[in-house]
């Protein structure tokens, strides 16, 4: 991508690219849109480079003939452009992050005039002119290493630069072979940069203090261009050249791969999967294709469902998990777009959405995953950025819980918005269904995983709460992380005395009173059963005066006993009878009485609780008295479960 941006530019070439249409390739998926619309940034700009920045905007180079500015692009789409600080007359070309947090740009093509700037999130820009040693200074290629400083491909000397956050310059030559010509820089996982050798067929490294080595792939047809760093902690390499895909180990082994390109491929562009394996394009005019290699060199190559006639310009990995690339339309043929390949090489294509201005086509030079989680590309043709929104569900992952009190907490999770706003809730209760919700506000879009929390209160002491994190952004409906759970401090509270009733049945002057659960309790885990009996004298009353004698409480039939009962008969045989007989469960000889029943060895289900209350009545007749007992039976029903 670096090496067609600097021909380009070199060569001042404008060409018309056909004429964006508006219907799509495959069935639409997502949604394209450029900014601005219609005419895009208008005639005389031209976005060539294009980065993510730290501020949550995506921030570009306009390096056209009208205007050399810098400009900012929010996930909405407003675009900003900055001037003032420019003071070089050199185009601004390429950009990236700096550690410092400053977008960092080269601007190059006019010697001695060319730069590197650094500009803020507020748009101030500072430039830095070329070093007294190196006058002629023309940077191209900047990015971010790993010891803090920027590096950069100065293709004028040629040289491997740096230049510190306070804007100081140095550029290494020595160990370069005679000749060379560095294509591209990559951040090696052993803290050096790598950079890829077009005209000597070789590869190099750079340690931060500047020292070169240069690794020939031993092929005199070898061309690298493109660099990514693999999951494998190598650096790998297009070689068009040969052609083939190679790797480079931190000691500078190279091993190159042919089977399974296509006969005369054009490697070319590549970046890291996340399915563990390298993708990259291949340019071959004849049969233009996406190319996958594993990391132990294994190449499959698809073009089911790509466009033979469009290039493709920039490959990288959107949120979603797929592979994009974006696609240049090409002189008389179809417009170009945007397609999106799957890990197992299934490609759809897109083009509605994209601006479609006369005598302009799709020239896209960069597309990468934005600071929203959508993807953003560079439109040369009509002068525009372009977003492609995935539209896809955000995820959801449950977190701990901590600042536990006895009736608080607070519950967290991670979120990734996944390109759109979301809203974020976290359910909650003292059982799995959750019936409480708390919210967590709404996440702005972003791609990459947010902390979320919550506070619960009015929580109960010394209970087991459930909870999860729930995400919504309109695409899948509501995401659900997993339950997990807590338990608040303290003791619970004593549960509430269970609904009781009241049966009540008339004898005599004598009114019984028996109150037991209600059927809407349940007596299983207390495995007892308590009651209450009284006998209350009804006052006035006329009938028969009853003096309070015995309760029995049976439980079903009561207490079951068994005896064998043995009888001789004639002859000296013996029978034996097993005779069954129940007694009370509990005996109440005074009133008011609250006996506590066992309900062990009980099924679960409906029960009889059967109380016998015994009176004494004394009748006189013919100037005899005599006591008789007057018996009354009270039935009511409970529950075991």
């Amino acid at each position: 991508m670096i090496r067609r941006m600097w021909q380009r530019l070199l060569t001042s070439l404008s060409v018309a690219l056909g004429v964006l249409a508006a219907v799509p390739i495959a069935a639409q998926a997502t949604a394209l849109t450029e900014f601005p619309p219609n005419g895009g940034l208008g005639s005389g700009h031209d976005p060539l480079g294009l980065e993510a920045g730290a501020d949550g905007n995506l921030w570009f180079t306009d390096g056209g003939t009208a205007l050399h500015a810098i400009g900012r692009i929010t996930p909405a789409g407003a675009v900003q452009e900055f001037t003032q600080g420019l003071t070089s007359p050199a185009t601004p070309f390429d950009i990236t992050l700096g550690p410092d947090g400053n977008m960092w740009f080269t601007a190059t093509g006019d010697a001695p005039h060319n730069a590197i700037g650094r500009v803020t999130p507020s748009g101030a820009i500072e430039e830095f002119g070329p070093p007294a040693t190196e006058p002629n200074m023309a940077p191209a290629q900047i990015t971010a290493g790993p010891d803090g400083n920027l590096w950069f491909l100065d293709v004028a000397t040629p040289a491997i630069g740096k230049i510190t956050p306070a804007g100081v310059i140095a550029e290494f030559t020595s160990g370069l072979l005679t000749g060379a010509m560095p294509e591209t820089l990559t951040a090696g996982a052993d803290g050096n940069m790598w950079f890829t050798d077009k005209a000597k067929g070789a590869i190099g490294r750079v340690t931060p203090g500047g020292t070169i080595m240069e690794f020939p792939t031993g092929n005199p047809m070898s061309m690298p261009s493109e660099s990514t760093l693999g999951a494998d902690g190598n650096v790998w390499f297009s070689d068009p050249g040969v052609p083939a895909v190679g790797r480079v180990t931190p000691d500078g082994t190279i091993t190159e791969f042919t089977q399974g390109l296509s006969a005369n491929a054009d490697p070319d562009p590549m970046t890291l999967g996340p399915d563990g394996n390298v993708w990259f394009i291949d340019q071959n005019a004849a049969h233009r294709a996406v190319g996958r290699i594993t990391p132990s060199g294994a190449i499959t190559e698809f073009d089911q469902g790509l466009s033979q006639n469009n290039p493709q310009d920039d490959i990288t990995v959107g949120a979603d998990g797929n592979i994009w690339v974006e696609q240049a339309s090409q002189d008389g043929h179809a417009a170009g777009g945007v397609a999106r390949i799957t890990t197992a090489g299934a490609i759809t294509e897109f083009t509605a959405g994209l601006n479609t201005n006369p005598g302009q086509g799709a020239d896209g030079d960069v597309l990468l995953s934005g600071p929203d989680g959508n993807l953003w590309f560079s439109d040369r043709g009509s002068k525009a950025i372009g977003r492609i929104s995935l539209q896809i569900p955000p995820t959801a992952t449950t977190g701990a819980a901590d600042a536990i009190t006895n009736t608080t907490a607070t519950v967290q999770g991670m979120i990734n918005p996944l390109g759109s706003p979301t809203t974020v809730t976290f359910q909650y209760g003292t059982t799995t269904a959750l019936a409480s919700t708390a919210a967590a506000g709404t996440l702005p879009a972003g791609g990459d995983p947010t902390a979320v929390t919550a506070n619960l209160t009015g929580l109960t002491p010394g209970t087991v709460i459930f909870y999860r994190v729930a995400a919504s952004n309109g695409f899948g409906g509501t995401v659900l992380g997993a339950v997990r759970s807590f338990k608040t401090t303290g003791s619970p509270p004593s549960p509430p005395p269970p609904p009781m009733r009241l049966t009540t049945a008339k004898v005599g002057n004598q009114q019984i009173q028996l109150v037991t659960p209600s059927l809407l309790a349940c007596t299983a885990r207390a495995k007892t059963l308590s009651v209450t009996l009284r006998s209350v004298a009804i006052a006035h009353s006329r009938a028969a005066k009853l003096r309070f004698k015995s309760a029995a409480f049976f439980i079903d039939k009561g207490l079951r006993h068994t005896r064998k009962l043995t009888t001789r008969l004639p002859g000296g045989h013996k029978h034996t009878t097993t005779i069954v007989t129940f007694t009370a469960n509990a005996v109440a000889h005074h009133l008011p009485s609250a006996p506590v029943l066992r309900l062990a060895g009980l099924k679960a289900g409906l029960h009889t609780l059967r109380v016998t209350v015994s009176y004494q009545e004394t009748l006189t007749r013919h100037g005899h008295r005599t006591a008789i007992t007057v018996n009354k039976t009270l039935a009511v029903k409970f529950e075991v479960c």
